[in-house]
């Protein structure tokens, strides 16, 4: 089969796929948030948390503390040095010298992917 071809099957079972979410609306909640934490977790979206936190402050509504649930290390890859105690907390194991996006995240509410799980949240000025 040609990639021609498996892009017109791929092409079909999509749309039979946004058939099905458009019936369905509480799956069409969970996938438009899903698409949000997706165009969000990516390389590129990485690339500049890891630029700005380099020169930007952490926004001043910014508010609670680290709660250890390690979701922000997953982003968009498990980082290597993410390390989980027999309690199921994580910690880092290069924490003292990890890097400024790091110690920074969520630096804005726009970057903040990790709401459900993250101990920050932004509260209104």
């Amino acid at each position: 089969m040609n990639r021609k071809s498996l892009l017109n099957i791929y092409d079909y079972h999509f749309v039979l796929i946004i058939k099905f979410i458009n019936h369905n609306k509480e799956t069409k909640i969970a996938m438009k948030n899903t698409a949000e934490k997706t165009d969000k977790n990516n390389y590129i979206s990485k690339l500049k948390r890891s630029l700005t936190s380099l020169f930007l402050p952490v926004d001043k509504n910014r508010k609670g503390k680290c709660i250890s649930c390690g979701e922000c290390c997953k982003l968009p890859n498990i980082c290597p040095f993410l390390v989980y105690n027999k309690k199921g907390k994580s910690s880092c194991s290069v924490y003292k010298i990890r890097p400024p996006s790091c110690r920074k995240y969520p630096r804005a509410e726009s970057e903040h992917i990790t709401k459900e799980s993250c101990g920050y949240k932004f509260v209104k000025p």
